[in-house]
Parts: structure tokens; C-alpha cells; sequence
């Protein structure tokens, strides 16, 4: 059975949740004076970027879902 516009919506906010705590958490690590490894640093802030990005396209996508269902 297909999925409501609720449910949808229900499982978009958890992933945008999910991409959200992650870009913090690699965020925290990339600017924690305790990680001495530049190079380690400089990963963890790549990935934070990417996870933002991650949260972009699901906030996109939960308004494609609001606007067309």
C-alpha cells in the first residue's frame, strides 16, 4: 500500500534529522582542539559540507512532497 503524504513527510523530517545530527557531530570534530591532525580536521569539515548538502536535498525534497501530493 502506498504511503500518505504524512508518512512521507514523517520519514523525510527523521533522514533531515539524521544528515543534521551528523554534519554536527563532524563539525564538532573538525573544530575540537583535541584532534592535533590538520588532515583529520580538514576530512571531518569535508564531510560536515557534504552532510549539509545531504540536508538541503531532503529539505527540497519534503517540500516537493508538501507542493505536489
Amino acid at each position: 500500500m502506498p504511503k500518505t503524504k504524512a508518512e512521507l513527510l514523517h520519514e523525510f523530517e527523521e533522514m533531515a534529522a539524521l544528515e543534521a545530527q551528523a554534519r554536527d557531530m563532524y563539525n564538532r570534530t573538525a573544530h575540537d582542539p583535541s584532534v592535533q591532525d590538520a588532515t583529520v580536521r580538514n576530512v571531518f569539515a569535508k564531510i560536515s559540507k557534504e552532510e549539509e548538502a545531504h540536508v538541503k536535498i531532503v529539505e527540497r525534497i519534503q517540500q516537493i512532497i508538501k507542493n505536489t501530493l
